[in-house]
């Protein structure tokens, strides 16, 4: 996931990780670029000195941490990453898109749903300065 206005990144063009199995990966002895989508977000605000959150704000972007379940987390170690578009606080949920390989062969592989953020293992960061 890159963002791009006011210099807002995550990782640049030739910082893109190549895609590999998780076998491949334990083969070589280590895990590298495989634990990004758990590591998005505080590698967001750590790139770009903002403040992360345990509550979602309207674009916010979030991780699900290792093997934690919901907000599209289902207990992988990857964990899981996606934007909040709406925040309900009454009921603590919140509107998230989702994108990646759970709809594999469908298209578009995306997918919008409404999640509880009232879990642990949730980390968010508002870019909402950074759109237009």
């Amino acid at each position: 996931m890159i963002f791009m206005k006011d210099k807002i990144s995550l990782l640049s063009e030739d910082e893109r990780p190549e895609l590999i199995s998780r076998s491949e990966v334990e083969a070589k002895g280590h895990i590298s670029r495989l634990t990004e989508l758990k590591d998005c977000a505080p590698n967001l605000a750590a790139t770009n000195n903002l403040p992360t959150s345990s509550t979602p704000t309207p674009f916010s972007v979030f991780s699900v941490d290792s093997y934690v379940i919901g907000m599209g987390g289902t207990g992988v170690y990857e964990g899981h990453t996606g934007v909040v578009l709406s925040v309900n606080t009454s009921n603590k949920t919140c509107v998230v898109f989702h994108t990646g390989n759970s709809l594999e062969g469908k298209n578009p592989n995306s997918w919008i749903s409404t999640c509880s953020y009232d879990i642990d293992g949730l980390t968010f960061v508002d870019v909402r300065n950074f759109l237009k």
